[in-house]
């Protein structure tokens, strides 16, 4: 009895063995499963790690099926690093049942089988971006009477945000009434809309807004996907905008086993339509939530770890977390003053030699150890100059996309004609492309005979080549290109997608195209085609059971941070991103560039708490991604549209406490006009205090809430509106102290001044 016992113990201890690598924390939430659970992860915490635990725990130890979990995060990287990790956990037969996926992916996959239900074609194409202003400019300039006077960008976000907050064109118009910009919208918005629906596509933001559509207008697809995903997890729940919170509540109403995983404190896309409040008040929706916090940091310094828990304590808007680590104490902060934006270039460049070539025990061997963020794509231009001249290779993430090179669209726009003939935007950009001889007077008569006639392109193209008065060699010209196109479709039935490609390249022989143009840029182009027959040919090898449709899905889905891989470019490269492209990666060490007022935080006329608390979690989110060193640059002084002009230094470096720089920086005024260090007076290090133990007792704020802290006798706070006799009126952004000692930050129209209260003659307003 006791030797079956002890077997016993032995079989389920070694059950439960991967449970032993988590913290008591993080197998508390993989162990929490039944009811709704949310996870406040903070920064470099081992989200990811509890995410697949917990998935490992409800198969093996709970009994529920892998065909009743979904998963959804938000990049096709962060998915395919979920899915591995699930792989390496579980049979693979199991790992496979899952449903790891993006959001959109998961509603392009829900819509394709079922949006035939809302009376649409399921062999609908995804607009990309391009695509996307393309039509939208001729909208524009069909249907308003001042087509230049209409940022395409600015309509294309209007709609984004109404879709996101799931109203249709026909909503959108009842509510815009008489608003003079949004009357015009709404007119743009409906022959936009019309305009997909004769082409049979949809934009990124249908996907959601349809999606929503199909489970409430048909309740027997929502009874069968909330039959289906009885277990729900969401990670960077902090970036849902409206729709997705309604997608997932939805789901979850009958199980309610919904697991929301994220971080306020790195809710930085409030810009493209993620609403910090989903986190904040997931409670309200699942007043019976379990709340869970995951503290403890594993990658950071505690010096950078301290450095940043302390920035971010001055937003008021976020759940309270504390933060810590076990590593080492670590390096201090450098805060590197330059004369202008070439001298922080130079020196950020001279600063990647010296730690990489500090002998054969450097600690920072590679140059991929180093990351170099910005807050815009234009700083990018003086450091790459600067990283040239030195002779050190770097890689920009977020540029020209490798399927965005004309080459690569040309070759995908050929794929979606032959998935979607009435694809119109693909169809023209093919259509002469190499050169058939078919003019733009044709492809215009076309246009019009189809707009005319209510027809898709590709059928009003078969009707004017049988009927339309054209001249021989054009009707000639055009019959060929609709019998390749009708060819290629009746190969793909039976064939692969590489083997489809290999002989749309063959028939219209592209290689020689690209070689005719005998530029500089020729033969790249060429390898570039290459590339893509390589890359669907591993597609296919990953996705055996996937057709042209979910190929070209996948590549409409694809974001910047998806065709970044660490280390992708070897240990040659310096990896150059926006603070924004860097979340969700990490550095050993890591340069934050422009700590400039009006550039980080980059402020802007009637700039309201909730974007000042979000530029400030963005730099969080950047001093949070290095691991072992941080730096901060900024200019003195940066030439901004052809003028150069002077510049303050950022508040955020100002909000943290100098215990984390070696000395004074803050108060130091020497300058390096080289670039190459003078010393203290340019850039400074030292070492800091941070947090290296768990929190023990009560739990702490830290002294940074200054959102809910009172100056004076407690008649000011961040937000107010003052009047000083000399500089005019402001608004205060900063407080610190108590009574008499209270000091106030405010922004008197740009003019940024420190004011202790009681000398200050400040009146509120």
């Amino acid at each position: 009895m006791e030797n079956i016992e002890h077997m016993e113990h032995m079989e389920s201890k070694e059950r439960m063995a991967p449970l032993d690598s988590l913290n008591p924390i993080q197998r508390e939430a993989v162990q929490y499963t039944e009811g709704p659970l949310l996870i406040l992860a903070g920064a470099g915490s081992g989200k990811t790690r509890t995410i697949t635990y917990r998935i490992w725990y409800l198969i093996t130890q709970k009994g529920v099926s892998p065909w009743n979990i979904l998963a959804v995060t938000f990049t096709n990287k962060a998915a395919e690093e979920m899915k591995n990790r699930v792989k390496g956990l579980l049979h693979l037969s199991d790992s496979m049942k899952v449903w790891v996926s993006t959001f959109h992916s998961a509603c392009v996959r829900i819509l394709r089988q079922h949006i035939t239900k809302l009376g649409m074609s399921g062999e609908f194409a995804i607009l990309d971006t391009n695509d996307q202003v393309k039509i939208i400019k001729k909208c524009i300039a069909d249907m308003d009477e001042h087509p230049q006077s209409l940022s395409p960008y600015a309509v294309i976000a209007e709609i984004r945000r109404a879709k996101n907050d799931l109203l249709s064109a026909r909503q959108y118009a009842d509510a815009a009434g008489s608003d003079f910009f949004q009357s015009r919208v709404a007119r743009i918005f409906k022959a936009y809309e019309e305009r997909l629906s004769e082409d049979h596509s949809l934009d990124f933001d249908d996907l959601l807004l349809l999606t929503y559509r199909l489970f409430k207008e048909c309740p027997d697809v929502l009874e069968y996907y909330r039959g289906r995903c009885r277990y729900i997890m969401v990670d960077e729940y902090q970036d849902t905008n409206h729709a997705q919170s309604q997608i997932v509540n939805l789901l979850a109403q009958t199980h309610r086993n919904i697991c929301v995983v994220g971080d306020d404190d790195q809710s930085i896309y409030r810009w493209r339509g993620a609403d910090i409040h989903n986190i904040l008040n997931f409670e309200k929706g699942f007043p019976e939530v379990k709340i869970i916090r995951l503290e403890q940091n594993y990658r950071s310094t505690g010096t950078i770890l301290g450095a940043a828990n302390h920035l971010v304590s001055h937003n008021s808007l976020r759940k309270v977390k504390s933060l810590w680590t076990t590593n080492e104490e670590g390096a201090a902060l450098t805060l590197y003053e330059a004369m202008d934006e070439h001298a922080e270039a130079r020196y950020i460049s001279r600063q990647v030699q010296t730690l990489r070539n500090a002998g054969s025990g450097s600690e920072f061997p590679h140059y991929r150890d180093f990351a170099v963020l910005y807050r815009i794509n234009a700083q990018s231009r003086t450091i790459e100059e600067a990283l040239r001249n030195d002779g050190i290779p770097y890689q920009i993430v977020g540029g020209l996309k490798f399927y965005e090179r004309k080459e690569i669209k040309d070759l995908l726009a050929y794929l979606k004609v032959i998935s979607n003939p009435d694809n119109r935007t693909s169809l023209l950009r093919i259509i002469n492309v190499p050169p058939r001889k078919i003019g733009q007077t044709s492809i215009a008569k076309i246009e019009a005979f189809a707009n005319e006639n209510r027809l898709p392109f590709s059928q009003a193209l078969a009707v004017i080549v049988e009927t339309q008065g054209l001249n021989s060699v054009q009707k000639q010209h055009m019959s060929i290109f609709l019998q390749s196109l009708q060819k290629w479709r009746d190969f793909r039935k039976g064939n692969t997608i590489s083997e489809l490609i290999n002989l749309v390249l063959e028939d219209i022989d592209y290689f020689a195209y690209l070689e005719e143009e005998q530029t500089d840029q020729a033969e790249a182009r060429v390898e570039n085609v290459k590339e893509l027959i390589s890359g669907i040919q591993y597609y296919e090898s990953q996705n055996p059971d996937s057709g042209l449709e979910d190929f070209l899905d996948y590549v409409s889905l694809l974001s910047d941070i998806d065709e970044y891989r660490e280390g992708s470019a070897g240990p040659g490269a310096v990896t150059l991103m926006t603070v924004h492209s860097a979340k969700g990666l990490e550095f050993p060490v890591v340069f934050i560039t422009g700590m400039e007022e009006k550039l980080f935080p980059m402020t802007r006329n009637a700039m309201g708490i909730e974007e000042l608390e979000e530029e400030r979690r963005l730099c969080y989110v950047g001093m949070t991604r290095a691991k072992k060193l941080l730096f901060f640059t900024r200019a003195l002084q940066r030439m901004v549209y052809g003028t150069t002009q002077e510049s303050c230094i950022s508040r955020f470096v100002e909000e943290v406490p100098e215990e984390f720089f070696a000395k004074s920086a803050k108060s130091k005024k020497g300058f390096d006009k080289s670039g190459q260090g003078t010393g203290d007076a340019a850039g400074y290090t030292g070492y800091g205090s941070a947090t290296t133990s768990p929190p023990s007792g009560e739990r702490i704020r830290g002294e940074g809430h200054k959102g809910e802290e009172r100056g004076g006798d407690g008649n000011y706070q961040i937000g107010d509106r003052v009047r000083h006799e000399q500089w005019g009126e402001g608004s205060i952004f900063y407080c610190e102290g108590e009574g008499e000692n209270t000091k106030v930050s405010v922004n008197f129209g740009g003019l940024r001044k420190k004011l202790l209260v009681k000398y200050a003659r400040l009146r509120k307003i």
